[in-house]
């Protein structure tokens, strides 16, 4: 397979994912598929918000109160991510083999990869956990700029609370400054996520070895790695923003029709008495039902080839540079045919599926 720039790869990645999901026209693979690209992405992020009020009532009853409902808050929510975590990465297998394979059946893809979910959730963890130390140290700046505005907006006892009294440009930099490391945080997250997936996918990598396939892969392109995670993110951002311009756009000329339908018998019926508001509500609720299923089948459609176009370019711009990729992406004779190695007995879900296929021409 050629070595593609982040830019050429854009081409074959738009032709794969194409063909994969909207040939034939068949919406219910076409959503199928969707919904796997959605689920991939569970699990990546997760954020926990508990608002433990003011301060001011230090009462223990209270105090007592709120730490049970932080408790059962945090439970639930490291319970959630977990679950997510898991679906998330299991998806995220059978999304790299169904499309390596061009193989639009989830069910074998899903049971394929039963045993390395766990692990590959694992180093995503690791990953995100060692994104965060080296990005951390950036926030030092802006931590004295939080603890003056949380003092001052601290209340005096026996006076009402007032506006904290603060040089609000500086606290918007500090602001700006922690949205720009969460960005770089979630893009270094999702790059190096890219780079290790294909070994734990197709070789069944430990952690340290998918690590170090990973950087292999990095350090034999340095320039053309950072040019990819540069441009992968700033054109799929564009390709959002044009998306939900093109999904209101297409809202709007839904709801036109409707619209003009509930004017006009609105003009007749206004003046008919109870029974007419009513039917004119019933008509109006099925109205929005119709719209909305609609629109949201289009949306689901639209962003989950979206979502799988972003996998297919993470995959077409490695292929070049990791061989056994590219050998399934692009088969050539003249790459030796890779061998699985064996698999386990089975998993713990009493499946295991099927095994990678020894020649990439059954893909």
């Amino acid at each position: 397979m050629r070595v593609y720039s982040a830019s050429e790869a854009i081409g074959p990645a738009w032709e794969h994912t194409k063909a994969l999901m909207w040939q034939d026209r068949r919406w219910g693979r076409l959503l199928k598929l969707s919904l796997v690209a959605f689920g991939a992405e569970l699990g990546t992020s997760f954020n926990f918000n508990v608002n433990f009020g003011n301060g001011a009532n230090n009462d223990r009853v209270a105090a007592s109160i709120l730490v049970a409902i932080a408790a059962v808050a945090l439970f639930f929510g490291l319970l959630f991510f977990v679950v997510f975590l898991y679906l998330g990465s299991r998806l995220q297998l059978a999304q790299f083999d169904i499309l390596v394979l061009r193989d639009s059946m989830v069910g074998p893809a899903w049971a394929r990869h039963g045993r390395q979910t766990w692990r590959w959730a694992g180093l995503k963890v690791t990953i995100m956990i060692g994104v965060l130390v080296v990005l951390l140290p950036l926030l030092i700046p802006a931590i004295p700029i939080f603890v003056a505005f949380l003092k001052a907006a601290r209340p005096v006892a026996g006076a009402p609370g007032h506006f904290p009294t603060l040089n609000w440009p500086v606290l918007l930099v500090a602001f700006a400054e922690v949205f720009a490391i969460a960005l770089l945080a979630i893009m270094l997250i999702r790059f190096v996520t890219a780079l290790v997936l294909p070994g734990v996918a197709m070789e069944d990598l430990r952690f340290g070895a998918a690590l170090r396939r990973g950087w292999q892969i990095f350090r034999a392109d340095v320039p053309g790695m950072l040019g990819f995670a540069i441009l992968q993110p700033v054109f799929l951002f564009l390709l959002g923003l044009g998306l939900i311009a093109a999904l209101l756009l297409v809202l709007m000329v839904l709801l036109l029709p409707f619209g003009l339908v509930g004017a006009l018998l609105w003009t007749f019926v206004h003046t008919s008495g109870t029974a007419a508001w009513v039917l004119l509500g019933i008509l109006g609720v099925i109205a929005l039902f119709v719209v909305g299923a609609i629109w949201t089948v289009l949306y689901v459609a639209s962003a989950g080839t979206l979502l799988m176009f972003a996998r297919a370019w993470s995959l077409y711009f490695l292929g070049g540079r990791y061989p056994l990729l590219g050998q399934y992406l692009q088969p050539s004779p003249a790459v030796p045919v890779w061998t699985p190695p064996p698999s386990l007995p089975g998993d713990e879900d009493g499946g295991g599926g099927p095994g990678f296929p020894a020649d990439p021409a059954l893909a």
